[in-house]
Order: C-alpha cells, then sequence, then structure tokens
C-alpha cells in the first residue's frame, strides 16, 4: 500500500506543530510540515510535495481555506482539513469528479449526492466535526 502523504501548514506554530508530531508516528503516512513565506511558496509547496491531505488552521496567515480550495481545484484530489482550535472543529473538504455526458447523468449524480448528504445529516455525521 502506498504511503499516504501528508501536508500540514504552518507547522511552526502551536496547532501545526502538535499535528505534525501527532501524526509523524503513524504507519502510512509521511507527514511533511512547512511554513511558507506567502501564498505563493505555499502553492509552489504543494506542487512539489503532492500531497493526499492538507492540514491547515481556520485562522491561517498564509491563506484561506476558501483562496486554498480554489487553487486545489486545478490538481488531482486532495482532501483538506481546516481545523478550528478555538472551538475544537474540523472542516473537511474532499475533491471528487464525475463524468456527464448526458443530462440525466447529471441529474442522477445531483440526487444521489443530495440524499449521501441528507443521510449523513439525518445520522448526525455532518460536514463540521468536534475534535
Amino acid at each position: 500500500m502506498q504511503n499516504l502523504r501528508v501536508l500540514v501548514i504552518e507547522n511552526e506554530l502551536l496547532l501545526g506543530a502538535s499535528i505534525t508530531s501527532l501524526l509523524a508516528h503513524e504507519p502510512n503516512l509521511n507527514v511533511y510540515g512547512i511554513m511558507p513565506e506567502n501564498e505563493q511558496v505555499l502553492c509552489r509547496e504543494i506542487y512539489h510535495f503532492t500531497p493526499h491531505v492538507i492540514i491547515l488552521g481556520s485562522n491561517s496567515r498564509i491563506t484561506s481555506s476558501f483562496r486554498l480550495l480554489a487553487f486545489l481545484q486545478k490538481l488531482s484530489p486532495i482532501s483538506v482539513f481546516v481545523i478550528n482550535a478555538d472551538n475544537k472543529n474540523v472542516q473537511i473538504y474532499t475533491k471528487s469528479e464525475s463524468s456527464v455526458t448526458q443530462p440525466q447523468e447529471l441529474s442522477s449524480l445531483f440526487q444521489k449526492f443530495t440524499l449521501l448528504q441528507l443521510s449523513q445529516t439525518l445520522n448526525g455525521n455532518k460536514d463540521i466535526h468536534k475534535i
């Protein structure tokens, strides 16, 4: 099995350092922490490391989760965990793609996605997870 590449942004801050230290001991994970000077350096590091998962604090000084997600749209599927240390929430964003050649396929895809979201909500599994 291929190791999962995890990129922790702003790993020199307390939250990032704690996460890096915690995950570094997990088998099958290659954890790489960075403290980029700016968003341009961050984007270059993401291209270089090609992570499967990115972990970002919600109070990041480098970039916002929205700007990061917009940048990641150009890349292969990457999951982004945005951690808020103040209220102990984790927002998880996962990129997925589907091929649609007929209007009916789009409708079916939308219904499937909506049912999945509804099922998760009814079961108490929301997109925001407490840590």
